[in-house]
């Protein structure tokens, strides 16, 4: 009859969606050449007029994005996706404290991924936490040349500066992670708030926490460190007192407490990550 082709038609139509689905996702990992596949696919499929003009645009600004995105590396995806899970088990041992395993994986990846900046910025992390700032400051260096405006970079580059005692180009970067940071997700902030309360940089710790308190236990608790530092005792003990659950906060807390009666003369309150669940978004 004249009506048997339309199902035909039909998943054309669902099939060049789908083409058009994979080159937008591997397009956002920042895949251009395989991206642009399927998307060539997907337009051979006789798609919708809205999905052919979308397929259109990304097509015809292929050079732009090839000169932009990080990933857009001679990969096969298998090994893309190889180096996302190597990431994600070196995320694991950094936040284990086991920065020299992580490390190891880190260069694996760098091995397919040379300029993958996040690899990079996070092997500066593990050489201060090695207690080595003077390593970590060439690689948080060239991480920031990667992406300038990157907060994380910015607050790791500062700290390592600041155990290396270069004050003035400590006080830099905090100038310009205070200029350019832009409501950060959670897992940043609290990674910015933990190294600005690291350098003794109260202030503007303090105002991150009221432009972006995010009502969460982990910038709680933050908030509680900074009152602490601040010998401001009576706010550090209500802010841990907010948090259920966590042994640090109890402990901290009752730290807290000592100390505005005098019973103990001093105490570190250490801005640590209190969890784990949240590093790993």
């Amino acid at each position: 009859s004249g009506t048997s082709p339309k199902p035909y038609f039909l998943i054309y139509f669902i099939y060049s969606e789908i083409k058009y689905n994979l080159g937008y996702a591997l397009l956002c990992m920042g895949r251009v050449k395989d991206a642009m596949g399927y998307l060539e696919e997907g337009l051979g499929l006789n798609p919708t007029k809205k999905v052919r003009k979308m397929i259109r645009r990304m097509m015809k600004h292929n050079a732009e994005f090839e000169a932009k995105m990080e990933n857009n590396y001679g990969i096969s995806l298998e090994d893309e996706f190889e180096c996302y899970d190597m990431f994600i088990e070196a995320q694991k041992c950094l936040y284990s404290n086991n920065p020299e395993e992580a490390i190891k994986i880190y260069e694996k990846i760098l091995s397919k991924k040379p300029n993958h900046s996040n690899t990079i910025s996070n092997i500066g992390v593990a050489y201060i936490m090695l207690k080595q700032p003077e390593k970590a400051l060439p690689w948080l260096e060239k991480a920031l040349s990667l992406t300038p405006k990157d907060g994380i970079t910015l607050s790791n580059l500062a700290y390592a500066h600041f155990l290396l005692k270069h004050f003035e180009k400590s006080s830099q970067c905090v100038e310009e992670l205070m200029k350019v940071i832009k409501d950060p997700p959670l897992r940043d902030l609290m990674r910015v708030l933990t190294a600005l309360i690291g350098m003794g940089q109260y202030n503007n710790a303090r105002e991150l926490i009221h432009l972006y308190n995010k009502g969460h236990p982990q910038i709680i608790f933050l908030s509680g460190v900074l009152y602490a530092k601040e010998k401001d005792f009576a706010n550090a003990q209500k802010e841990f007192l907010k948090i259920e659950g966590s042994k640090t906060a109890r402990n901290y807390y009752e730290k807290a407490c000592q100390l505005a009666t005098g019973e103990i003369k001093s105490f570190n309150f250490e801005p640590k990550v209190i969890e784990q669940s949240i590093e790993m978004q």
